[in-house]
């Protein structure tokens, strides 16, 4: 063998030993360079309103009996603070004597349901999807006065007492505004008598149930 023929084995040896060690450096990627890699990447930053893990049976889950509880003391406080809410007696296109209560459903069913305390009326019954309360008035439910004995007897036996009818308080939703109705038995409207004595009483007792103080208990 020549020199020039052993040169030329020299070079294809060479050539062929650097592509071996390509593939093998290709099977096995420089750590250093993946480190410096990784160190060039910014933390991943968590978004702040993200506190809590959403994976069920995270220990840093948020409690919704907690999240309901602080929700409605934040309700109560707001309610307390505007006090009851503005009556306004009036009438509709057909004369109906009603009242307007500037108050959402749930909360004027509630006040209702005060005021109708307040007047010590007796509630046989009530139908709060229906929006009714079933109650017993009568036209002479005043303040007591004194007829002295003779005159209790009297009225004890002789009936003078004129007998309570039913009445129904009907409650209907208009988005922001609750009207009140009265009704007799039959579900009729009243626009005189018994029936509208009663609706302005109960206007009367909606526009100051916020000054109604409890007596202090002993």
């Amino acid at each position: 063998m020549n020199r020039f023929d052993f040169r030329a084995v020299i070079l294809a040896s060479s050539v062929l030993v650097l592509s071996s060690c390509s593939f093998v450096a290709g099977l096995f990627p420089d750590k250093q360079k993946q480190y410096k890699f990784s160190s060039e990447i910014p933390a991943l930053e968590i978004p702040p309103d993200l506190h809590a893990s959403t994976i069920e049976g995270s220990e840093n889950r948020v409690e919704p009996s907690r999240l309901s509880a602080s929700a409605d003391k934040s309700t109560l406080s707001d309610e307390s603070e505007n006090g009851s809410s503005q009556a306004t007696l009036a009438q509709n296109s057909d004369d109906i004597p009603l009242i307007e209560l500037e108050a959402s459903y749930a909360e004027a069913w509630n006040e209702v349901g005060k005021a109708l305390g307040r007047l010590r009326l007796e509630v046989s019954d009530q139908n709060r999807s229906d929006g009714l309360y079933y109650v017993y008035f009568r036209e002479e439910d005043k303040p007591y006065e004194d007829r002295g004995l003779f005159g209790d007897l009297s009225a004890l036996f002789t009936g003078s007492e004129p007998p309570a009818k039913e009445y129904r308080v009907k409650l209907e939703d208009r988005r922001n505004v609750t009207v009140i109705y009265v009704l007799d038995e039959n579900g009729e409207p009243r626009r005189e008598g018994p029936g509208l004595d009663l609706l302005k009483r109960l206007h009367q007792t909606l526009s100051s149930l916020d000054e109604f103080q409890e007596p202090d208990k002993e």
